[in-house]
């Protein structure tokens, strides 16, 4: 049900991120739930020295995907809802459009058609951007849009 949490990349999304988001490591910090008193010397919260974020936006991913499998929708919600916060502010275009993917596919099994097809579409407008239509995970999510449409 969900993508490859590294798309575009053979890399692991803490690798693929962290040059990227290392600016981010306090942020993260407070995204993971790390108390600023139990941070490393390196401030990130975890001890890696960068990529925090990264291993915030994959968790609350997983355990998004993991409470809708779970059928525990308004948990899918929350986390999902929180990692698109995540993803938008670190300016990772690609991550966001996932995570918009699944939270579309949260709101259509939870009989929100309108709301999915809303993620739906905000998820093809990023990878539009990035990408152009012409490539897999365009033509996933619109297979996906179309499914909200149809209910």
């Amino acid at each position: 049900m969900t993508l490859r949490s590294s798309i575009g990349s053979k890399e692991s999304p803490r690798k693929m991120f962290s040059t990227l988001l290392a600016p981010y490591s306090q942020v993260s910090a407070q995204a993971t739930g790390q108390a600023s008193g139990q941070q490393q010397a390196t401030g990130c919260g975890c001890g890696c020295g960068c990529g925090c974020r990264a291993r915030a936006l994959t968790r609350l991913n997983r355990e998004g995907m993991a409470a809708c499998q779970a059928g525990a929708f308004e948990d899918a919600r929350r986390l999902l809802s929180q990692g698109v916060g995540l993803a938008h502010s670190a300016g990772t275009t690609m991550y966001e459009a996932k995570i918009r993917n699944n939270l579309g596919l949260v709101h259509l099994l939870a009989d929100s058609p309108r709301e999915a097809a809303r993620e739906f579409g905000e998820a093809l407008t990023l990878v539009e951007g990035k990408l152009g239509r012409d490539n897999p995970l365009y033509k996933k999510i619109q297979g996906n849009l179309d499914k909200a449409a149809i209910l």
